[in-house]
């Protein structure tokens, strides 16, 4: 797929001297997978916290369940194939395989 993007050059040779990606559509890859992995990471903080708070402990908090989690990821992956994203679809086994493991 083809997108056009307005970018500060000196924003892109930064990121390419910071990192050392000279390929523009991985340099942007790159990027984006930091942005959504930092999200996520303040995600799981905040969440974290909030669960200490009412679970009184250390308690895991589930998000979402198993099923919820294999249908967002599936939308993800649904997004990217009709956007024409390059996404390596993850090998997501079951509970059934995992509990066979």
């Amino acid at each position: 797929m083809e997108t056009i993007i307005e970018l500060d050059n000196r924003l892109l040779d930064r990121a390419r001297f910071i990192t050392g990606i000279k390929e523009q559509t991985a340099l942007i890859r790159a990027g984006l997978e930091a942005l959504i992995e930092r999200a996520n990471a303040r995600v799981d903080a905040t969440t974290s916290d909030r669960g200490a708070e009412y679970a009184g402990g250390d308690k895991p908090i589930q998000l979402c369940t198993e099923d919820e989690k294999r249908q967002r990821i599936q939308a993800f992956l649904d997004f990217t194939a009709r956007e024409g994203f390059p996404v390596e679809k993850p090998d997501i086994p079951s509970r059934e395989e995992r509990n066979a493991r």
